[in-house]
């Protein structure tokens, strides 16, 4: 369930971001980069809350260079 907020929030076939901009009188071309560059940054943050989850301080620390790893590939291919 962790592992799935980020790309649950952003993957409802764009609505959100249509949403987004919508309510902000903007247009979606603007809103859209904008929403895929907090996602990315969200990315880099869930397989650390993952390794602190399933082993606390001790996963983060000797697990560290994976998380950055996986979050650093799972936030480039959102963007």
């Amino acid at each position: 369930m962790v592992a799935n907020t980020v790309p649950v929030a952003f993957g409802a076939v764009g609505l959100p971001v249509l949403m987004a901009a919508k309510t902000g009188g903007l247009d979606v071309a603007m809103v859209a980069p904008v929403t895929a560059r907090v996602c990315a940054v969200l990315c880099l943050v869930v397989p650390f809350l993952m390794l602190a989850i399933m082993d606390g301080r001790k996963g983060v620390r000797e697990c560290w260079p994976f998380g950055l790893f996986v979050g650093v590939v799972f936030g480039v291919t959102k963007v």
